[in-house]
């Protein structure tokens, strides 16, 4: 064959053809390569409520707790309770969020011993509001992947560590830093 043709062969046929305008790596590519890696995705703007629930270790204390939160979006921008937000880091969250995509699939039954966190997110369809939860579960021993489970699917989806700190924010990664804050870090 050609550059621009390669040799193709149905499942279970004998019958080999010569296909032109097909390039072999479009092709031959894994299964998981052929799957919609999409966990969740939504236009930013339609996003109206964040609500993540998560534990946070205290290293120091050497103790867990769970950190609850919740964002919500009014005509122009986001709210938490009395804190004022970073704009940036807000937006950079939604966004991680709005087209949040997996790693990897997990097809085997599995059962978990801990739950990193959970984050619902609201947000306005054609079908009216809609809420969608995304758990996340640290995969052990190294906890350097995540699985998440979504309420639409049935489906378990793995993420780096990197992906999971995208959506997975603690309240203090979102919050302004106020000036005298800023002076005590340098």
């Amino acid at each position: 064959p050609t550059y621009s043709e390669t040799y193709i062969r149905l499942p279970k046929s004998m019958d080999v053809y010569l296909a032109e305008g097909f390039d072999s790596y479009s092709l031959n590519k894994n299964v998981k390569d052929w799957r919609d890696r999409t966990i969740y995705k939504a236009e930013r703007d339609s996003i109206k409520e964040i609500s993540v629930s998560m534990n946070v270790v205290d290293s120091k204390k050497k103790s867990s707790s769970t950190e609850t939160y919740s964002l919500m979006k009014d005509s122009s921008k986001w709210i938490l309770a009395s804190d004022s937000l970073d704009n940036n880091k807000v937006n950079s969250f939604v966004s991680s969020l709005s087209n949040f995509r997996c790693d990897d699939f997990f097809d085997s039954a599995v059962t978990f011993s801990e739950m990193q966190g959970t984050v619902k997110v609201k947000s306005i369809t054609t079908a009216g509001m809609e809420e969608t939860s995304l758990m996340f579960f640290p995969v052990m021993p190294d906890s350097q992947k995540y699985f998440v489970r979504s309420s639409t699917t049935s489906q378990l989806f793995e993420i780096s560590k990197y992906m999971a700190n995208n959506v997975l924010k603690k309240k203090s990664d979102i919050v302004a830093t106020k000036p005298e804050e800023e002076k005590k870090k340098k």
